[in-house]
């Protein structure tokens, strides 16, 4: 019997305008300072973990087990000077038809 190390959660960070994290929602926990911190698997099985922010924090919590995007979208200045991270956060519908290329532009052209 030997010890096994259990895979390291890594920190993803939102630096750049796109950047962009999709997985499973797993879970949400809470710093000793009351920040919201999500854990996130990748399709590829790669633990992940961010901090939590005022529009992920509205949204997040009630979409622990599902399959989110979040795309970052950058910062917007609000009243006083104040910066704000604004997202554009999705969750997978399984129950949605993909709509591909091929189908763009077909309804109501006459061949």
């Amino acid at each position: 019997m030997a010890w096994r190390k259990i895979a390291d959660k890594e920190k993803f960070l939102f630096k750049n305008k796109g950047d962009t994290l999709t997985g499973k929602l797993v879970g949400c926990r809470k710093t000793r300072f009351d920040c919201n911190v999500y854990d996130l698997t990748t399709k590829d099985g790669k633990p992940l973990y961010f901090f939590g922010s005022a529009t992920l924090d509205s949204t997040l919590p009630e979409h622990i087990g599902e399959v989110i995007q979040i795309i970052y979208l950058g910062k917007i200045e609000i009243e006083a000077g104040r910066e704000l991270r604004e997202y554009d956060v999705q969750v997978w519908d399984a129950s949605a038809r993909e709509v591909k290329d091929t189908d763009k532009g077909k309804k109501g052209k006459k061949g």
